[in-house]
């Protein structure tokens, strides 16, 4: 797999492919919480995987609040 991508996603493909269906703009932010489980040595715990998961939500909170605080701005 690791000559083909650097990760694999779950999600957004068939939701993209509706919205252009539809004609709606359709855009996606997306975070890794559990990056390699599996293609790991050692297993990633649960609780690895939450931490991931809390690290990667105040992330995505920030990059939307800046998003959406600059689009109101600019209106």
């Amino acid at each position: 797999m690791k000559n083909f991508a650097d990760l694999v996603g779950m999600t957004m493909a068939s939701e993209a492919i509706v919205a252009q269906e539809v004609g709606l703009e359709y855009a996606a932010i997306c975070s890794v919480d559990n990056y390699a489980n599996g293609l790991i040595d050692t297993p990633l715990t649960e609780a690895q995987i939450r931490q991931a998961a809390l690290k990667n939500s105040d992330l995505m909170i920030t990059i939307v609040s800046e998003y959406l605080g600059r689009g109101l701005t600019t209106a």
